[in-house]
């Protein structure tokens, strides 16, 4: 028996290898779109269901229902409805984060009120008012505060990681970092708090000015 062996012009196979690979990435881009709609619709399901009871209250039945997804469903992205909210706060603190680390240096030191890393804060803040309010209410407010607070304290090393200059203001501080980072945490919440109560009648700049007068003179005597 004879046996033929073919070989394929390496144009051909090159145009091959090609094609494979486009699929691949359209089929990954594909799977990535449909996972981060998945995201968006069980989050956002979470949030709608925030508006009308306790997060306590609800039940991932009622966030599949409302989200029009299977148990399943949900259990491949999450472990339980507490981890979808930590997503949810996790990734609007690490927009921010970025988004103050963006800021040169030379501005965090300018002596001008407010400065634009204190306005990034609230400036954020209004923008997400809706989530805010529905996580700092309640019964449920003690809870909430204690993971934001705890996702706001690694943000900071984080922040603090990527300026160099913010690491070593930190590492010279008179009192242990954790305090600083407890301490500025829940100044920031009793604002946040205080800004929704009053239906935001304060603008970002205003509300931003404000808390710069009230926390950064005494963070200053102990890290300066």
């Amino acid at each position: 028996m004879n046996i033929v062996y073919f070989t394929l012009p390496a144009r051909i196979l090159d145009e091959n290898s090609l094609n494979i690979s486009q699929m691949s990435t359209t089929i990954h881009v594909k799977i990535d779109r449909r996972v981060t709609r998945t995201r968006q619709g069980l989050r956002e399901a979470l949030l709608q269901l925030m508006d009308e009871k306790e997060f306590s209250a609800i039940t991932v039945e009622e966030i599949t229902d409302r989200a029009n997804l299977g148990r399943t469903t949900f259990y491949l992205h999450y472990r339980d409805k507490e981890d979808l909210l930590l997503e949810e706060v996790a990734d609007l603190i690490h927009k921010l984060t970025h988004q103050v680390a963006s800021v040169p240096i030379a501005e965090w030191q300018q002596q001008q009120t407010p400065q634009r890393p204190i306005l990034l804060l609230f400036q954020h803040v209004k923008a997400n008012a809706r989530f805010y309010r529905l996580l700092l209410r309640g019964e449920d407010m003690l809870q909430a505060t204690e993971r934001l607070g705890n996702i706001i304290i690694t943000a900071v090393n984080e922040l603090a990681g990527i300026k160099g200059e913010v690491q070593s203001l930190l590492e010279n501080s008179r009192v242990p970092i954790s305090f600083l980072g407890y301490y500025f945490t829940g100044a920031l919440f009793a604002t946040i708090i205080w800004w929704l109560e009053q239906d935001l009648a304060s603008s970002p700049e205003e509300i931003a000015a404000l808390f710069q007068e009230m926390i950064l003179p005494g963070m200053k005597k102990v890290v300066l």
